[in-house]
């Protein structure tokens, strides 16, 4: 049997993570910040750009196109339309706590991360400092795998670089944004006293 995690590694579920069956207790959604609206809108801009230009410039040339060409124009297209998509298929549009765990919410490929492997959470500030290892640096939110200053090796699912919350588990360390981090953490707690042991 192939392992799915081995074919889609640049979209993985982080360790510990499982998709979830729960029943969802509490919601939060993951709202940008403007760094992430700026980034997300500026590379969009550019894309559009580029093949509008590229639309114009076969459109106006007085040269006959051969349909081979118009195959490589479509390609361009995709080359440069599909990366963006993609990311934003794998970004965080929620966080939810339910009755198995912390439910990072993706229009693809979400997971939990089980209260009984939660060992810690606060509050943080978020941090510059560091190298992302694989996964997006501002394209709809910073998530993926990276090495932070003060905190190492972190799963990141922040959209909002104002409202982080730091899960330690046994095994791994996460970043999350949900909207009101201090609502959120203080629910997760309570849950966790619930169903965290």
């Amino acid at each position: 049997m192939v392992n799915n995690t081995t074919i889609f590694s640049f979209c993985r579920i982080p360790p510990e993570g499982i998709p979830s069956r729960g029943l969802v207790l509490y919601r939060s959604i993951a709202s940008y910040d403007r760094l992430v609206k700026a980034i997300t809108l500026s590379i969009w801009i550019l894309i559009i750009s580029i093949d509008v230009w590229i639309a114009y410039l076969l459109k106006t040339s007085e040269i006959s196109i051969p349909p081979s060409s118009l195959a490589l124009l479509y390609f361009v297209y995709a080359i440069t339309l599909l990366p963006p998509l993609v990311t934003f298929l794998f970004s965080p549009r929620e966080f939810s706590l339910t009755t198995d765990g912390l439910q990072v919410k993706r229009p693809i490929r979400s997971f939990v991360i089980p209260y009984r492997e939660i060992v810690e959470v606060k509050r943080v500030e978020w941090t510059h400092w560091g190298i992302r290892l694989f996964g997006s640096g501002g394209l709809y939110g910073f998530f993926g795998l990276f090495k932070l200053k003060g905190l190492g090796r972190v799963w990141v699912y922040v959209t909002n670089r104002d409202s982080v919350l730091l899960i330690k588990t046994r095994k791994n360390q996460y970043l999350i944004s949900p909207k009101n981090a201090e609502e959120f953490l203080e629910r997760l707690e309570k849950t966790l006293e619930m169903f965290g042991h």
